[in-house]
């Protein structure tokens, strides 16, 4: 074995035992929608709603595909509809 070799495998043994240590500990905790909105910055709470309303419009007319494109500053979201 050369030593790149047996320095990768060191690597990912270390990484996978302080994975494997660390997810108990960060259990996630549920957050209501309401606390999640009062503590988002404003392009999270652009993307929420954003989702929220492909979700609503992908209901309504599930014959599109739909995106929605934010720009840099989430100041402005276009959301379009294109055929399947």
């Amino acid at each position: 074995m050369n030593r790149r070799t047996v320095l990768k495998a060191g690597l990912v043994i270390a990484a996978t035992s302080h994975a494997a240590t660390n997810t108990s500990e960060l259990a996630p905790v549920p957050v209501s929608v309401d606390e999640f909105l009062k503590v988002a910055t404003p392009a999270e709470v652009a993307r929420y709603h954003t989702n929220a309303l492909l979700e609503a419009l992908s209901e309504m007319r599930p014959d599109l595909r739909w995106a929605a494109f934010t720009d840099i500053d989430a100041s402005n979201v276009s959301i379009q509809g294109m055929v399947a």
